[in-house]
């Protein structure tokens, strides 16, 4: 018996607007019902019948068909379900195609589950309608009535009627109708003599007219679906079956990508120098999944803020797992770090009084230290360019005497032990060398100034799955090679603190063309991304990206050649240009703009300017397609804002 699901979702919602494809946990709440009539394999057919091209585009990503339009007749106000259902099924007739029966199941009904589905339409294999109703919370016998500003039951004779001996009454649970296509036709409904119940509990049903409504069925949705509540109390159910299903734009994690690069770094600090510390630079992207993904992995976290050290805790790090870097420290941290056991690196003259006043505190524990040290990278390598052209400002400076003071003023403290030198220092080249002198450093300091080190902290700065450029293989050798002159790597830790060269090669950004447009002489295209999603600073002009056309029948062959193309952002701002694309096939509606080693300093770092964060999706090692972060929408923003 051939069937058809119609997923009914007219564009006009007058109470709620959008409401057919507002975001219900997560998602357009459409696809709640759209994946449940797919997952129960109930039906030859998924289509949604729609007057709106946003609902069309969205349940043709969710993998239901948009075979045909609604028309003006049946997406008005007063066009009743039956007419909509009628239409339907006579439009296929007229294009050859029949259903021996239907399932109308309405776009606003996420607590409708493929099981009660398959469950209905089997129900029409000994009979011809089928409806989920649920039994009144409170028996309708009992009602009252106001008459003449009085309340009168409306049933007297129920009055002293036992509950349990009272007739129970259902009403519709308002998520489908299941039916036999003769009997619809026959009737001209769904409401048949030969229609049977499929009894729903309270838990399964919300009605969903206003924005409370909403709000409540949000909430029971989560207490109902526990395993996919997250930390934060939001709700993630849907999952995508591809990558190539989701709507742009969104940033994009590959897993398996992400651990080949990590067992590059560590299978380069074991065969170099063998005690090591991999601790992954918190800012530059502190997405919750990526943390919890490393932190199984071994790495510590480096953070260079009290929020980021709070976030890393929550996320389970330990004191002892944590590096904290950076001028700027709350001092309770600092102290509870200290005390703890885990990593500071200090780089301002109030920790040098904290670190004082605690030795004066606990005069009997002895407490470690490190210091971030400054060193002119233009002087050990005349060559290179650094980050700023007045140098770095982090760190104290070695070549005017100050760290030499600070190692004065700390070695002065009995219970105070300098057990580490943080020699991060960045520069636009990236190159080995640099690194290298860097670790001929931390050997010169620490023989100049006696000390004993525990650990030379590297910081970060590679390159890292870049074509033609270094990578953790080249670094790490030339590091070892420098800082066996003056340590022994039994001792003394080798601590590295990458960020952009662990995470860039494995993420990517999605965006897709919505428009092109001539002006004069000049081709621009429209992507629904921007240059503040992918360089929030607006310095760069050079975005690695690869293009996906509309259809893979439409080859390149197919398109004109052009000139030139500028590829523009989703803001109103004139400077949000990407980039030229030239002497390349002409973009069309729907192409996809695909940007590479867009992981760092991008998906947290993108300003709420126009359009909100956009959604972060990981491609599992075992193939499934994981929400780490959904898109913002007001619902998010307005959470923390008040008005009058």
């Amino acid at each position: 018996m051939s069937s058809v699901a119609i997923i009914t979702a007219r564009g006009g919602s007058k109470r709620i607007p959008h409401k057919n494809i507002k975001e219900f946990c997560g998602f357009p709440i459409i696809t709640y019902s759209i994946k449940a009539a797919l997952e129960s394999r109930a039906f030859d057919e998924v289509m949604v019948s729609t007057d709106d091209d946003e609902i069309a585009d969205i349940a043709l990503k969710a993998g239901a068909t948009v075979p045909f339009r609604r028309s003006g007749e049946t997406a008005n106000d007063y066009a009743s379900t039956d007419e909509v259902i009628a239409e339907v099924l006579n439009t296929y007739r007229e294009k050859g195609k029949e259903f021996d029966s239907f399932c109308c199941i309405y776009p606003t009904a996420p607590f409708v589950t493929a099981n009660r589905l398959k469950e209905a339409m089997e129900l029409l294999k000994t009979h011809e309608s089928a409806m989920p109703v649920v039994c009144y919370s409170y028996p309708p016998q009992r009602c009252f009535v106001v008459r003449n500003e009085r309340l009168v039951r409306r049933f007297p004779e129920y009055a002293t009627t036992r509950s349990q001996d009272l007739e129970k009454f259902y009403h519709d649970c308002g998520q489908f109708y299941a039916c036999r296509t003769d009997a619809f036709f026959r009737d001209n409904t769904t409401d048949v003599e030969d229609m049977v119940p499929l009894i729903l509990s309270e838990d399964e049903v919300q009605d969903i007219d206003t924005y409370e409504d909403w709000k409540i069925a949000e909430d029971k949705f989560i207490k109902l679906h526990p395993e996919v509540k997250n930390n934060s109390g939001n709700c993630f159910i849907f999952s995508y079956n591809s990558i190539k299903d989701i709507p742009t734009p969104f940033y994009h994690i590959d897993e398996k990508r992400l651990d080949e690069d990590i067992a590059v770094l560590i299978n380069s600090l074991k065969d170099s120098w063998g005690n090591y510390i991999a601790s992954y630079s918190v800012k530059t992207n502190s997405l919750p999944w990526l943390l919890k993904h490393l932190k199984e992995k071994g790495f510590f976290a480096e953070v260079v803020s009290d929020m980021e050290y709070d976030l890393a805790k929550r996320l389970g790090y330990e004191d002892s797992h944590i590096i904290h870097n950076g001028p700027i420290k709350d001092r309770s941290i600092f102290e509870a770090m200290i005390l703890n056991g885990g990593i500071v690196n200090i780089d301002s003259s109030d920790e040098l009084i904290w670190i004082k006043e605690l030795s004066l505190k606990y005069p009997n524990k002895t407490m470690s230290i490190g210091i971030r040290v400054n060193f002119d990278i233009t002087h050990l390598c005349p060559e290179e360019v650094p980050a700023d052209e007045d140098g770095s400002r982090f760190g104290f400076c070695y070549e005017n005497g100050v760290l030499g003071s600070v190692i004065s003023d700390i070695k002065s403290l009995s219970n105070i032990k300098i057990t580490g030198l943080h020699l991060h220092s960045s520069t636009k080249s990236r190159s080995v060398k640099v690194f290298a002198a860097l670790a001929a450093s931390a050997v010169k300091i620490a023989t100049e100034f006696g000390l004993d080190l525990e650990y030379v902290d590297m910081g970060g700065g590679y390159y890292g799955g870049v074509t033609d450029k270094p990578d953790y293989r080249d670094y790490m050798p030339a590091i070892s090679k420098e800082l066996s002159k003056g340590f022994d790597s039994g001792k003394t830790k080798l601590i590295v603190e990458p960020g952009v060269s662990l995470i860039s090669a494995a993420s990517s950004f999605v965006t897709s063309v919505t428009d092109t447009k001539r002006v004069r002489e000049h081709v621009y295209i429209q992507t629904d991304g921007s240059r503040v999603n992918l360089n929030p600073q607006v310095t760069r002009h050079w975005y690695p990206h690869h293009n996906e056309l509309t259809n893979e029948a439409d080859t390149t062959a197919k398109r004109s050649i052009l000139k030139s193309q500028w590829v523009c952002g989703a803001t109103c701002m004139e400077y949000d240009r990407l980039f030229e694309e030239t002497d390349a096939p002409e973009f069309k509606k729907g192409d996809k703009i695909i940007y590479d080693l867009a992981g760092g300093y991008t998906m947290c770092l993108t300003p709420l300017f126009i359009h909100y964060f956009p959604g972060v999706y990981i491609s599992k090692a075992d193939g499934s397609i994981f929400t780490a972060r959904k898109p913002w929408n007001n619902d998010q923003y307005l959470q923390n804002y008040f008005w009058e």
